[in-house]
């Protein structure tokens, strides 16, 4: 027969219930807590900054793609006018010519247009002023060099692009914005 065990007593800690956690492990409970509550914190925070910086570079990507679209829309629609005054002429730094801009209501109608190649620091920027008053900065790019127009000249012999277009009632065929790093080509004139 197998010896059967002692009988604990009332004052034994073996005869006393379940007690509570230790200070130790409190404190422990506690600080492991905390290290979550701040490691979640800082994922939270991290997935804030990510989206927020999602949304600016689809704002800037929305911004260039919309900018380039009114710009070939400008220069497609450009019109040799009947006023001297606005005739199509340019350098190698702004153009002024007649077009036919979109209106609010989805309509076409004649309006003056200047665009203007700037620079500040390593970047190149195109503003559009358009009958004078509204002002649309079309696009931003890194420049890297040089900023510049340059203006077709389909009739020309040496098939030259110009540094500039005298004031005259001929179209060039196309508009260039030239970078160091890109170049973009515009028809004028609703040339296809």
């Amino acid at each position: 027969m197998l010896p059967t065990p002692p009988v604990p007593r009332s004052g034994d800690v073996a005869c006393r219930g379940p007690r509570g956690f230790t200070l130790v492990e409190l404190v422990a409970a506690l600080g492991l807590s905390a290290l979550v509550l701040l490691g979640a914190q800082v994922l939270l925070g991290q997935l804030g900054e990510s989206g927020a910086r999602f949304a600016h570079e689809a704002a800037d990507a929305d911004a260039t793609a919309n900018g380039e679209r009114v710009l070939r829309s400008l220069v497609r629609h450009a019109e040799t006018g009947t006023d001297s005054s606005w005739r199509f002429s340019g350098d190698a730094m702004s153009v002024r010519f007649t077009t036919s801009c979109l209106t609010s209501a989805g309509l076409l109608e004649p309006c003056h247009v200047r665009l203007i190649v700037g620079t500040a620091g390593d970047v190149a920027t195109l503003t559009a002023v358009v009958s004078g008053s509204d002002t649309l900065r079309l696009w931003t790019r890194p420049r890297g060099g040089m900023a510049a127009l340059r203006y077709y000249d389909a009739g020309s012999r040496d098939d030259a692009w110009l540094p500039e277009w005298p004031s005259s009632i001929a179209l060039p065929a196309a508009v260039a914005i030239m970078l160091s790093t890109d170049t973009l080509v515009l028809r004028a004139g609703g040339r296809e």
